[in-house]
């Protein structure tokens, strides 16, 4: 499938096929996690929280550890994307530790660092995995933003926080399924197309064989025939007679 897509791909480089649209993906996706993890890093300059430094620090190490392997992906536009995969992972993990840290917000209520770098995990679920793991990443990133503002924010507020998470997982599932379904089709049309080429081809092919075999054979008994007409003797006829009837059953 993996080989079909690329050689639809290289036949046909403007078109929205798999691969081409995996490349842009990745790309995309890799930019996404890369601002979120610069603005987590700004966002605990700006406005520190009292996390032990080995601790923010040993997430921000994974975060560029597993930027660069899915960077790495995107360049080579593999197709499972691993890299993207582990920053899933590693972003609902640096969620995860700031609520059993319970460190809450900071005074001015802005998002905390740790929170910030989990928000490439709803962003990219839906091409990492799949647009269906879009609903289980925002459902578990949304419950853990709602759990770091309860204790700091009205339970409305900290549900309402948790609910967008969720439904901004669910419209970038939900538009990356579109785009593959559009490249489903297109890549569909692209294969009829060239089967129907195919077909034209052998078609002509097999016309232009049984052109020059027509025209052999009439050569042949075309031949035969002026050999019998030259013949002067009975044998002589007869023999043409035969390689012409020969001729024709050939």
């Amino acid at each position: 499938a993996a080989s079909g897509r690329e050689s639809l791909s290289r036949r046909h480089p403007m078109t929205l096929t798999r691969s081409v649209l995996d490349r842009w993906l990745h790309r995309g996706a890799c930019a996404i996690a890369a601002v979120f993890l610069v603005t987590a890093l700004v966002q605990q300059w700006l406005d520190p929280l009292d996390y032990p430094p080995t601790v923010f620090w040993t997430w921000v190490a994974l975060g560029v550890c597993v930027w660069v392997w899915a960077l790495a992906d995107a360049l080579r536009n593999r197709e499972i994307p691993w890299g993207l995969r582990a920053v899933v992972v590693v972003a609902i993990g640096a969620g995860l530790t700031h609520v059993i840290g319970g460190w809450g917000l900071s005074a001015i209520g802005s998002t905390p660092p740790l929170i910030q770098a989990m928000a490439p995990a709803f962003a990219v679920a839906g091409f990492a995995f799949s647009p269906r793991s879009s609903v289980v990443v925002g459902l578990l990133c949304g419950t853990i933003y709602a759990l770091a503002e309860w204790p700091v924010a009205p339970p409305l507020i900290a549900v309402g926080s948790g609910a967008i998470m969720l439904g901004s997982s669910l419209v970038a599932g939900g538009a990356i399924d579109l785009l593959f379904r559009a490249t489903r089709k297109v890549e569909h049309a692209l294969a009829d197309r060239w089967s129907a080429h195919e077909a034209v081809e052998r078609s002509s092919a097999r016309a232009e064989h049984m052109e020059f075999w027509d025209g052999l054979v009439h050569d042949k008994v075309l031949g035969a025939l002026r050999l019998a007409a030259r013949s002067r003797t009975d044998t002589d006829r007869l023999a043409a007679t035969v390689a012409a009837a020969a001729d024709k059953s050939g």
